[in-house]
């Protein structure tokens, strides 16, 4: 039987569609890191072409990205010197 989403509480704490300041604090990582995420499309995301609220992610994508990163880390790290 396939493990419960442990990332639900998510879905009850923010907004359908996040931006890069919210994602960087799911993460838990720094704000390069989330910006790094979005630039090598780990994270879908659609640029709304603003300075502030740059992009629009939606949170279902963040999640599923989390469950993967959990899965395999290896494979979601970001080049040195990006």
């Amino acid at each position: 039987m396939a493990e419960q989403n442990s990332y639900e509480w998510l879905l009850d704490k923010y907004p359908p569609i996040i931006n890069k300041e919210q994602l960087y604090r799911i993460c838990h990582v720094s704000k390069k890191t989330a910006q790094a995420y979005l630039e090598f499309k780990f994270i879908p995301s659609r640029n709304t072409g603003k300075k502030t609220w740059k992009y629009s992610i939606k949170l279902t994508d963040v999640i599923a990205f989390l469950e993967l990163r959990d899965q395999a880390p290896c494979d979601y790290l970001i080049p040195p010197n990006w």
